[in-house]
């Protein structure tokens, strides 16, 4: 069995899944993708990902045909699915699961639309580069951003203050897929 990552070190969900192969020692290749220069708008990535964004799996499993996914909080679930380890997991049990789901989702819609905007803009100016998968006309102003940020932030602190025993956002002994997807924001 194998993992060929594509993706880019900038890219928050490359990195919460890289994190998530190196912390469960699940074997991989990593496949550099440079947004910069449109690596990610040529044929054959747009075959692996019709969206033309990273991360995105190849897993290669003896005897089946090659598993090609898109998606970090996707390529995630399948991943802990597929390799269970202890260190960082998705729970079986259907509660923490559904709030594990609740804070990625929380992370990809809220968390992320601040971030995110904050980041690409400084990015698209450091490289001046038109190949950045957010546009301008996506990006919130700064003020907009700074404020949904700080909006979110309260949220995260509220939830651990209400719930000073949890070391992790779904609580528990170790973290899971969505620790690893927010932290890694």
């Amino acid at each position: 069995m194998s993992v060929e990552l594509f993706g880019t070190p900038l890219s928050q969900p490359c990195r919460a899944v890289l994190l998530f192969l190196l912390e469960n020692n699940i074997p991989y290749t990593y496949t550099f993708t440079d947004l910069a220069s449109g690596y990610h708008l040529q044929p054959r990535f747009q075959q692996l990902n019709p969206n033309r964004y990273v991360p995105v799996i190849i897993y290669r499993k003896p005897g089946t045909p090659d598993f090609v996914l898109y998606e970090s909080h996707a390529i995630l679930r399948f991943l802990a699915k597929e390799f269970p380890c202890p260190s960082i997991s998705y729970p079986s049990d259907s509660r923490q699961a559904a709030l594990c789901d609740q804070w990625m989702d929380w992370k990809e819609t809220t968390l992320r639309k601040g971030l995110s905007s904050l980041f690409s803009q400084s990015l698209k100016d450091l490289l001046r580069s038109d190949h950045i998968a957010m546009s301008s006309t996506n990006m919130l102003p700064t003020a907009t951003a700074l404020a949904i940020v700080h909006r979110c932030l309260t949220v995260l602190n509220t939830h651990f203050a209400n719930n000073p025993s949890f070391k992790f956002l779904v609580g528990g002994e170790a973290p899971t897929i969505a620790d690893v997807s927010v932290v890694c924001e």
